[in-house]
């Protein structure tokens, strides 16, 4: 063997065997629907996770992602289809997905001599996913960003982008929910540019199963130059570090939805991320729980991370005037926050209560003062990711 050929095999073999992040990198792959960024913003958002740049033909190889935690696609709603199985099973070992820019896996791209050929835009790609198909956001008239209450530990920074693109997903996807949105001027939600899916169940017989694994998606088109900024930046850092750590469940179950005066407010944490499961790795790190009015912060306990999940009893047993209170948990492994969730309940008013109208319920009727009643405007969705329908516990924070 020749010796430059030799000495190439020994230097790229040990980052193959070692790499924590992988970017798809590519000479002349076209971006669509999103801006070109360079190695050298994507190396610096990307710093201390280990990152290697990898093409076609080193994804081609066997393992290539076997030992990845993250895989990255830079080139907005182009893909590289030459190389869909190899992804897609890494997807399927419960592997992790950063897509940056545009709309996910929709424009399948082949290599074709020294040329590269851009099929149809599709969903059949993506549907592996459980989305079925994507469109422009409709609301271009967004004031700012913001982060959703359970992501605002990833930041303050802004976004610049031409146009969002909105993922329709059913029920036989992840759990799927926007992490950040543009507000208009009246503080309303318009659009999510920062989206995230986690596989935490098999729900749906027809999806494949990716247990474990999760796709944090940028569906936006930026304005030119974004990417290598310092906001574009800190965007793609946050969210790899968020999507490196795998699918969880995090969640805090309130005891009871509203309490009476003097009752010791209860609650259950669980804990449990699907990939180190996958993995048979322990969970390490630490759980803290705070009971909040308003914005302050009026009593706060932890509960200590160990094995594989966590379902921990957590309570407070501080008397507490008539309100609304919130529960806000926070999850932390080497001093950083992994995980964040808001729930809450009331505090009745037996004074307020007593003072309303008589409501009377039978099999077929509800009364209202001894009235006939129709109660309208009622609505079984909530926002909250782990309450789908009339399923699971109430969330009155949300």
């Amino acid at each position: 063997m020749p010796r430059a050929v030799f000495l190439l095999i020994i230097l790229i073999a040990p980052a193959l065997a070692e790499a924590r992040v992988v970017v798809f990198w590519q000479a002349g792959f076209p971006t669509r629907e999103s801006q070109p960024l360079s190695e050298e913003a994507l190396s610096s958002a990307l710093r201390g996770s280990q990152p290697v740049f990898l093409g076609l033909d080193d994804l081609e190889k066997p393992n290539a992602l076997v030992d990845a935690e993250l895989l990255v696609l830079p080139y907005g709603s182009a893909f590289p289809a030459d190389v869909w199985k190899a992804v897609h099973d890494y997807l399927q070992g419960g592997g992790n997905l950063l897509t940056l820019g545009g709309r996910p896996l929709y424009i399948p791209v082949r290599r074709q001599g020294k040329m590269f050929v851009e099929d149809r835009p599709q969903n059949t790609f993506s549907s592996s996913l459980g989305i079925r198909h994507s469109y422009p956001a409709p609301q271009a008239d967004w004031k700012g960003f913001a982060w959703d209450a359970n992501f605002s530990f990833l930041g303050e920074l802004e976004i610049r982008a031409k146009r969002v693109f909105v993922a329709g997903v059913w029920w036989d996807s992840g759990d799927y929910r926007g992490m950040g949105h543009f507000l208009n001027a009246l503080g309303d939600r318009v659009a999510a540019p920062v989206t995230r899916e986690d596989f935490r169940d098999l729900r749906g017989g027809n999806r494949p199963s990716l247990l474990g694994a999760r796709c944090v998606m940028l569906n936006f088109e930026p304005q030119p130059g974004y990417w290598d900024s310092s906001d574009g930046i800190a965007l793609i850092r946050s969210a790899a570090d968020y999507a490196r750590q795998g699918a969880t469940v995090f969640r805090v179950e309130m005891g009871n939805a509203t309490i009476a005066s003097g009752e010791k407010v209860q609650a259950i944490v669980h804990l449990r991320n699907l990939r180190k499961q996958r993995r048979g790795e322990s969970l390490n790190g630490t759980v803290r729980v705070e009971l909040m009015a308003g914005n302050q912060t009026i009593e706060s306990t932890q509960a200590q991370c160990r094995g594989e999940t966590v379902q921990e009893s957590v309570s407070f047993r501080r008397d507490l005037s008539p309100g609304l209170y919130t529960v806000r948990a926070s999850y932390e492994e080497d001093g950083k926050t992994q995980e964040t969730y808001r729930t809450g309940f009331w505090s009745r008013d037996e004074k307020l209560l007593k003072s309303g109208a008589r409501l009377e319920a039978g099999s077929t009727y509800f009364r209202k003062d001894g009235v006939p009643f129709v109660p309208f405007g009622t609505n079984y969705f909530t926002t909250d990711e782990y309450s789908i329908g009339f399923l699971g516990s109430s969330n009155a924070y949300v």
